[in-house]
């Protein structure tokens, strides 16, 4: 059997802090028959939720997008799904910061005073 390797993709957006998006190999405590991966340390999976076990039967499910406090993380075995949901997420980014740039540029101020309207 070859050796089984853990990746994390987290993504952060907020706008008052520095964007990051980061790919991190995880050290692995243990494989279980099932495939359940045992991590050394807890990684958050949801807003205000951690665990050390993921895949198989009794892990939380693996390759899905999971919503966190401060951004988004994706936990795979491939490396290559981590780059793929990283390149994702900066081009949705790009996309969205495109679209606020254009409308701030066709965007006016409007001053209205009493009476204008007679």
């Amino acid at each position: 059997m070859s050796e089984v390797r853990f990746f994390s993709a987290y993504v952060t957006t907020n706008p008052d802090h520095p964007f990051k998006f980061e790919i991190e190999e995880l050290e692995i405590k243990k494989v279980f028959p099932d495939g359940t991966i045992e991590l050394k340390k807890p990684y958050f999976y949801c807003k205000n939720d951690s665990t050390y076990y993921f895949g198989g039967s009794s892990g939380h499910r693996i390759n899905e997008e999971c919503n966190l406090t401060y951004g988004m993380a994706l936990y795979s075995t491939n490396e290559l799904d981590c780059k793929d949901f990283i390149s994702r997420k900066m081009r949705e980014m790009d996309e969205q910061w495109r679209k606020i740039y254009k409308r701030l540029k066709e965007s006016r101020v409007e001053v209205k005073y009493l009476g204008d309207n007679e």
